[in-house]
C-alpha cells in the first residue's frame, strides 16, 4: 500500500475554502449507497451527524479513475501521509463506487450551529502537499 493518500478537487471548490482546512461534508443516504456509512448513519442519535471525505489509495488509482477530469488545469491534486489519520477519524475502504481504489474517512460529531454541513474535524492545508502536473 502507498504511504500517501491522494485527492483531487476542482479549483473553485479548493478556492472557496476560507480557513485553509479541508472539512468533511455531512453525509446522508441519498448521496451514495455505501454500506459502511449506511450502518453508521442508522446508529446515529438525533443530535449527531456523520461526515465523510474520500481519498484515492494511490496516485495510480487517482489517474485510473479520474475520467471525470476533462481538464486537469481546472483541478488541484494533493497527497497526505497515511499516518495523519491515525487518530480523530475512522479510515475504511470504499465499499460503494471505487472498490479497492479509494478509502473513506469519517467522523461522527454532535451537531450544533458550527457543523450543520461541514465537520469540525479538519485537515489543514499544511498537512497536504499539492502536486503540480498530471502524468
Amino acid at each position: 500500500m502507498s504511504e500517501f493518500y491522494y485527492r483531487v478537487d476542482t479549483k473553485p471548490t479548493y478556492g472557496a475554502i476560507k480557513d485553509s482546512s479541508f472539512r468533511m461534508r455531512r453525509w446522508s443516504p441519498d448521496m451514495c449507497n455505501g454500506r459502511t456509512l449506511q450502518g453508521v448513519f442508522n446508529g446515529l442519535g438525533a443530535t449527531q451527524g456523520l461526515f465523510r471525505m474520500c481519498f484515492f489509495r494511490s496516485w495510480r488509482a487517482l489517474c485510473n479513475n479520474a475520467t471525470f477530469v476533462d481538464d486537469p488545469s481546472g483541478h488541484v491534486f494533493s497527497r497526505i501521509d497515511v499516518s495523519y489519520f491515525s487518530g480523530g477519524a475512522v479510515v475504511t475502504r470504499d465499499d460503494d463506487m471505487l472498490l479497492g481504489e479509494a478509502v473513506l474517512m469519517y467522523v461522527v460529531e454532535n451537531l450544533d450551529d458550527t457543523n450543520a454541513v461541514w465537520s469540525k474535524f479538519n485537515v489543514p492545508f499544511s498537512a497536504m502537499k499539492r502536486i503540480d502536473g498530471w502524468n
